[in-house]
């Protein structure tokens, strides 16, 4: 009796330890990186950054799906405009610059023989202070760092 409920502890124990290394090694194969758009984008009137991240995640172990979520950061000016005195032309107001930390919504993606497809996108705005504002522009972006969070763990964008 004793050596059946050893051998099916260890059996228990060899089974999630396979099912915790498969959910740590979340990856991407080396011959299909990421794909990582960083663009200007108008949102009337303002124009915001978006940085982007789509492909496929492997090492999902036997999940029929994983959880994930883009966190970018880095460092970003914001322009500001306003209004001119009626001459039609905008007049820019003094720039900032500021460090921003931005997260994508969490997102549910299928998985299918420990691979799941992923695409999330962040958006980087910027923000104006004082009244009369007419809009603003993101520009001068740099990214310092980039990951996935995948049902709790990083997996680095960074060299992308």
């Amino acid at each position: 009796m004793k050596s059946v409920i050893l051998s099916f502890m260890v059996m228990l124990i060899t089974m999630v330890s396979i099912n915790t290394a498969n959910a740590q090694a979340v990856k991407f194969h080396a011959k299909e990186p990421p794909n990582i758009t960083k663009q200007a984008v108008y949102t009337n009137p303002n124009t915001d950054f978006q940085y982007c991240a789509t492909g496929t995640l492997y090492g999902c172990g036997n999940a029929s799906s994983v959880t994930a979520y883009l966190v970018v950061e880095g460092t970003a000016s914001t322009s500001c405009f306003v209004k001119g005195n009626g001459t039609g032309q905008d007049d820019e107001s003094v720039p900032g610059q500021s460090s921003f930390k931005a997260s994508s919504p969490s997102q549910t993606f299928d998985a299918t023989n420990g691979a799941a497809a992923f695409s999330l996108c962040v958006n980087i705005g910027g923000s104006c202070k004082g009244g009369g504002m007419d809009h603003y522009e993101v520009t001068g972006v740099t990214i310092t760092n980039a990951y996935l969070v995948v049902n709790g763990k990083q997996v680095s964008l960074n060299g992308f």
